[in-house]
């Protein structure tokens, strides 16, 4: 099968991306062939290209005419459909916030795909996507990326990681995290995009904390590397993930709720209640049901289904579909401009009254100058004045 993937950008070791460079190279090894479509390109680019697999920045530009195009957000993904007329289509939604993610509709886009059921009731709101048109497969870990797994429960944990790439040392989180995890006694780390720190090699790095915050993929693989996890996003975190919550938590992506605890003294008191002799478990889990393996299954089962479901849709549909995607769009990116214009106008003000304010430092400093040069110049008792006048705008002279 031949098979046109889409992303937002293949530059940095982000959840799409590495999730896209993941599942076409496993397509590869099954014997299917692969390309990947985005107009950002980058490291993740480069790894393609060295696994053999092409990396366009112009859908057309495709060796192969596509059986099935897996589209991941809407810009790529319509793009695709556009040159490539004719083709079924999947689209694999990764997230709520970003508004690239925000799914499209199109009479070509036969089935959706969510990474949990929380995603259902916004899916079926924004695309009116019923339970047939909607598959749910959880999100993985690849098992050759992370061979390792911690030797058994720590004695003493007291090293702990922030593995997320939107949340780096700064903001009220990171500080509750810091103070739940004080030093001497805890060693607390910063690693992703936001840190400025990206884990190159994390299959190597994960194995050596005891508790790492991260969620979705990231906490699949930081348990699966036998670490406690405590799932986070910017503003709040979860309680710790354990066997009797791990479906539940698995059903919300290894995300938070808005009513998750998020300050310091609940965050210690969750550190306090992790039983490390069950990670093993919990560990092993993960291993044997959550790996890229078994979720590129539920994919394939998917791009085999397309291509033999009716596609009954004139051109006069696909021309509305686009009509209505191209309005919604523009209303986007007048917003995004609208939006950008008032900033560029408070930061336009916010430098004119810096000026200003220099002006009148430099007015004053001038001032100042003239009178320091006309107390020096004048008779004794001036100087005098002038030193009883420092002696009394300096808090510190004795």
């Amino acid at each position: 099968m031949k098979i046109l993937f889409t992303n937002h950008r293949m530059r940095d070791r982000g959840g799409s991306e590495l999730f896209t460079l993941e599942v076409a190279t496993e397509a590869i090894l099954r014997g299917h062939q692969a390309a990947v479509f985005s107009t950002v390109g980058g490291p993740l680019a480069d790894a393609l290209q060295a696994a053999g697999i092409p990396f366009l920045t112009h859908p057309a530009e495709c060796p192969f005419t596509p059986d099935v195009i897996h589209g991941q957000h809407h810009l790529e993904a319509i793009a695709a459909l556009c040159a490539w007329p004719g083709v079924p289509a999947l689209y694999f939604v990764h997230g709520y916030g970003p508004w690239e993610e925000r799914p499209p509709v199109h009479p070509r886009l036969l089935r959706y795909a969510v990474p949990c059921p929380a995603f259902l009731p916004w899916l079926e709101k924004i695309c009116q996507a019923g339970p047939d048109a909607v598959r749910v497969i959880p999100n993985f870990f690849d098992p050759t990326r992370f061979p390792r797994q911690r030797e058994g429960p720590p004695n003493h944990p007291r090293r702990a990681l922030v593995y997320h790439n939107t949340i780096d040392s700064t903001g009220p989180l990171a500080d509750a995290i810091r103070r739940a995890c004080p030093p001497p006694g805890w060693t607390l780390v910063f690693r992703g995009a936001s840190s400025g720190q990206v884990l190159e090699n994390p299959g190597d790095i994960l194995p050596t904390y005891d508790v790492i915050f991260a969620s979705g993929r990231s906490a699949l693989e930081a348990m699966a590397c036998g670490a406690a996890v405590i799932p986070i996003t910017r503003d709040a975190s979860g309680p710790w993930i354990s066997q009797e919550n791990f479906t539940a938590a698995l059903a919300q992506n290894f995300s938070v709720r808005p009513d998750d605890p998020n300050t310091a003294a609940e965050l210690a008191a969750i550190l306090q209640q992790i039983d490390f002799s069950t990670l093993p478990a919990i560990a092993h889990r993960v291993r044997q049901t959550l790996t890229l393996t078994t979720a590129v299954d539920q994919l394939e089962a998917l791009w085999i289904e397309l291509p033999t479901l009716p596609q009954l849709h004139p051109p006069a549909a696909e021309s509305a579909a686009m009509a209505t995607y191209l309005t919604t769009l523009t209303a986007q990116v007048k917003q995004v401009d609208h939006d950008r214009a008032l900033l560029l106008e408070k930061r336009d003000e916010a430098q004119r009254r810096a000026t200003r304010w220099k002006e009148k430092a430099d007015q004053a400093s001038q001032k100042l100058t003239k009178i320091r040069t006309t107390l020096e110049n004048g008779p004794w008792w001036h100087r005098r004045l002038q030193r009883r006048l420092e002696r009394g705008s300096n808090p510190d002279h004795s």
